[in-house]
C-alpha cells in the first residue's frame, strides 16, 4: 500500500533505465531501490518467540534488501518476544522496535508501527506470518513497473507447525 501523500509523487520509486527486466535486476542488485516499510504488529496475546522470529527471518530473506522492519510489541506482559526484537534490532539497523505502554489491540499496534515507518510502500506483516523469499522483490518491482499504482494484494497460506502449506486462499483479480 502507498500512503496517500505519495501517491501522485513518483519520484519516490527510483527506476534504472532500460528494460523491465533490466530494472528488475537493478532492484535486485540494489541500484534502484523504492523503499519498502514492513509494519508489525506483535499481539500481546500468546505472541511465540519461534513464530516472531520466523517473521523476522522471512523479511530479511536476501532477494531484496532495501526494507525497514517496525516491531510494535503490543504492552505483552511476556517479554520474550520484545526482547528477541530488540536483540534483532540491535544486530540488523533496518529493524526498529517499540513497546507500547498498554495493550491498545492489533489496530493501536499497527498505527504505531506505521508512524514509525520511513519510505514509501507499506507492508502488513504480522507476528506469526511469513513472507515468500521473493515477495519484496516482487512488490518492488511492481511499484517500478507502475509508479502510478497505489496498491497491491497478494494470495495467502495457511502454513502448519511442520511447514506444510495447508489453507490457500487464491486472489484473482478485482
Amino acid at each position: 500500500y502507498r500512503p496517500p501523500s505519495s501517491a501522485s509523487n513518483t519520484t519516490d520509486v527510483e527506476t534504472t533505465s532500460g528494460s523491465s527486466e533490466d530494472r528488475t535486476q537493478g532492484l535486485r542488485r540494489g541500484r534502484s531501490s523504492p523503499a519498502r516499510r514492513v509494519a508489525a504488529g506483535h499481539r500481546r496475546r500468546g505472541s511465540d518467540p519461534y513464530r516472531l522470529s520466523a517473521a523476522i527471518a522471512s523479511v530479511e530473506a536476501p532477494h531484496y534488501r532495501h526494507w525497514q522492519l517496525c516491531i510494535v510489541d503490543d504492552g505483552s506482559q511476556d517479554r520474550a518476544g520484545l526482547e528477541l526484537a530488540q536483540a534483532r534490532a540491535t544486530a540488523d539497523p533496518r529493524i526498529v522496535v517499540h513497546a507500547l505502554p498498554a495493550a491498545g489491540g492489533i489496530a493501536a499496534a499497527t498505527n504505531a508501527a506505521m508512524a514509525m515507518a520511513d519510505g514509501s510502500v507499506l507492508t502488513f506483516l504480522d507476528h506469526d506470518d511469513l513472507l515468500a523469499p521473493e515477495a519484496l522483490l516482487l512488490v518492488a518491482r511492481a511499484f517500478a513497473q507502475m509508479p502510478e499504482l497505489q496498491l497491491l494484494y497478494s494470495d495467502e497460506d495457511k502454513i502448519d507447525g511442520n511447514g506444510e502449506h495447508y489453507w490457500p486462499s487464491f486472489k484473482p483479480a478485482w
